[in-house]
């Protein structure tokens, strides 16, 4: 399945370790990312991986394998002002860590309250 997305005429990839992967398949699908990461990314895409939410135990280990793998795009679900908070935070520290930079963090608006909470900031 990984090798077509390569095939696509597309510009971009997203890759998804949150709902599409069972919890017991989650570090298979880390590993499997890592390897496959490097052929994705000289293919000329742009790589994305939507990662388990930042109250799972899996989260850290989504950033950190995705981070380490070359990714510079993360996509963070039911993203609110702390959640992006503590993700920026732990992505900053593997960047320091390992001495790399230019993650960028795309925090996914999926409730009415995170909306009206990111509506009330933008009017400010």
């Amino acid at each position: 399945m990984m090798d077509k997305s390569i095939e696509c005429d597309s510009d971009a990839i997203i890759y998804d370790l949150e709902d599409a992967i069972a919890p017991e398949n989650k570090p298979l699908a880390r590993e499997t990312l890592c390897a496959f990461a490097a052929e994705a990314l000289a293919s000329g895409k742009e790589i994305f991986v939507r990662v388990n939410d930042i109250a799972t135990e899996f989260f850290r280990d989504d950033i950190e394998a995705a981070v380490l793998a070359g990714v510079k795009n993360i996509i963070l679900p039911k993203a609110d002002r702390p959640a992006v908070q503590r993700a920026c935070e732990y992505i900053d520290s593997i960047e320091q860590k390992r001495r790399i930079c230019g993650v960028c963090l795309i925090p996914l608006i999926e409730t009415p309250s995170v909306i009206s909470l990111f509506l009330h900031t933008c009017k400010m």
